[in-house]
């Protein structure tokens, strides 16, 4: 058996360097959660849905829980995970589906921008859901976890 390590424990291993330095908020930094519900009720395709409170430049996203309600709405709907910067596309997760009549618990969701750095882009601290489908109706939560250092 081989053992491998990871980036940031080889560096730690290896003690830091000028060159050798762990990226904030990749070690030691604080984890924050930031949780919001909407109430969604007939809603068409290409609604967006303003999460919790704008984050501030720095925060280091770390992933997402989602889970919704029974989706009254007649048909599988879709949800995506974005920013304000991203017009309604999505910067953290595609094609969440919502199936008509489902319950889901809480989906921990996979993220393509993992590690993102809040203050990259001008919008980037507005997390919004995007409603790719029409007709969602039910409870839509989303909880943001980033770290703050």
């Amino acid at each position: 058996m081989t053992t491998l390590y990871g980036v940031n424990y080889t560096k730690y291993n290896t003690g830091p360097t000028e060159n050798n330095i762990q990226a904030r908020g990749a070690v030691s930094g604080k984890l924050s959660y930031l949780r919001d519900t909407y109430e969604a009720a007939a809603t068409t395709a290409g609604d967006v849905v303003y999460i919790g409170h704008p984050l501030n430049d720095g925060d280091r996203i770390q992933g997402f829980l989602f889970s919704c309600d029974d989706n009254t709405g007649g048909t599988t709907a879709t949800v995506n995970i974005g920013d304000a910067s991203t017009s309604g596309a999505s910067r953290y997760a595609d094609g969440i589906a919502v199936d008509a009549g489902a319950v889901s618990g809480n989906k921990a969701i996979l993220v393509d921008g993992m590690d993102y750095v809040i203050g990259t882009a001008d919008d980037d601290n507005i997390i919004q859901l995007t409603l790719a489908d029409d007709v969602f109706t039910g409870t839509l939560k989303l909880t943001i976890l980033y770290s703050r250092v």
